[in-house]
């Protein structure tokens, strides 16, 4: 006997979601009767994770258990004790399913069958746009392609639901040609602040306007901050790079921006030249001009050590609070600003 467990990484979501819609498909055309069962990594789960892999149902010994959210997991010795005895000794009629969106097994076994989904270039995700729309009979023009990826969450789950949303809309209206200002019309009824809109405010040094672009992101889902942070960690680099590229060409910065500036995805294998959306570029645009090239670096290592705090907070908003103030007053140094004066005798 032997138990199977599949782990799906990385932050391509709506990939992931095909591939797990595949995974179940194989699985309950063999086990018709099996049970479903969900948990989350987030909670205490070593006795729960252990119960349901290794004790038939009520109703059937099948099981497709799953866990997600395991980004947010703390290392468990336990756990992976748990994991690796059950690909030992497990029932071959339970299948664990592991999902994350790092790019990181937290497991060292390597008998854990595993794949990893890494955001797509955007090459490929305007070919990707262009083929959604056109499945509801509609077409996007190259500017609310533009606008789309910029406003929404860089995944094709995300991006899958917003292009319905539009495309339904206007399709019922009798419009087949969408535009930016079509796209923004829909997605600002629907959908408030992101990674991007909030690396905006930090780029202007607007304190307030960043805390309550926070607020909103919060409020909508909290699990989305640690994106969020990946979002505006990886425009800071864009920043960064701009900047070197400035002191050997000859170039506008917005020049460099549009066409020569490495742009990194969440994942750290893939990158691409320049940015073709006129306000992000803007955004890096403004960063580079309201922080010095040693602010910046400053910036993206603290960015960077503050994503591992982030994931562990009990209060991620409040952390992410934290993470902006100093990354806007103290340019990335992590001394709080008194908001006294000391008094001296």
């Amino acid at each position: 006997m032997s138990g199977k467990v599949i782990m799906l990484l990385g932050p391509e979501e709506g990939n992931k979601d095909d591939e797990i819609r595949k995974i179940k498909s194989e699985f309950f055309s063999a086990h018709p009767d099996a049970e479903t069962v969900n948990l989350y990594a987030t909670e205490d789960i070593e006795a729960s994770l252990d119960e349901e892999i290794n004790q038939a149902g009520l109703f059937s010994s099948s099981k497709f258990v799953t866990v997600k959210h395991l980004e947010e997991m703390k290392k468990s010795a336990q756990i992976e004790r748990i994991v690796s005895t059950f690909i030992k000794t497990g029932s071959e009629d339970v299948l664990l399913l592991l999902l994350s969106s790092d790019t990181f097994s937290p497991f060292k076994n390597k008998e854990i069958e595993s794949k990893i989904f890494f955001e797509e270039f955007d090459s490929n995700k305007i070919r990707w746009v262009k083929q959604e729309f056109a499945k509801y009979e509609v077409s996007i023009l190259d500017d609310g392609i533009d606008e789309l990826l910029f406003s929404v969450d860089n995944n094709k789950a995300e991006m899958r639901s917003a292009i319905s949303l539009i495309a339904l809309y206007y399709r019922q209206k009798g419009k087949n040609s969408i535009s930016s200002d079509d796209v923004s019309a829909v997605l600002r009824r629907q959908k408030g602040e992101n990674g991007y809109t909030l690396f905006a405010r930090i780029a202007e040094k607007d304190l307030e306007n960043a805390l309550l672009s926070l607020s909103s992101i919060a409020l909508e889902d909290s699990m989305r901050l640690v994106a969020a942070l990946s979002v505006v960690t990886n425009e800071f680099k864009a920043a960064e790079n701009a900047l070197e590229i400035s002191r050997t060409k000859k170039e506008s910065l917005d020049s460099i921006l549009k066409n020569d500036v490495e742009i990194i995805s969440t994942s750290s294998f893939a990158s691409q030249r320049g940015i073709s959306n006129y306000r992000r570029r803007n955004a890096v645009s403004k960063a580079c001009q309201n922080y010095t090239a040693d602010e910046i670096k400053s910036i993206i290592n603290y960015l960077i050590s503050s994503d591992a705090e982030l994931k562990s907070s009990p209060d991620s908003k409040s952390a992410f609070e934290r993470i902006i103030y100093n990354t806007i007053v103290n340019s990335g140094r992590t001394e709080e600003l008194e908001f006294y004066q000391k008094l001296s005798l």
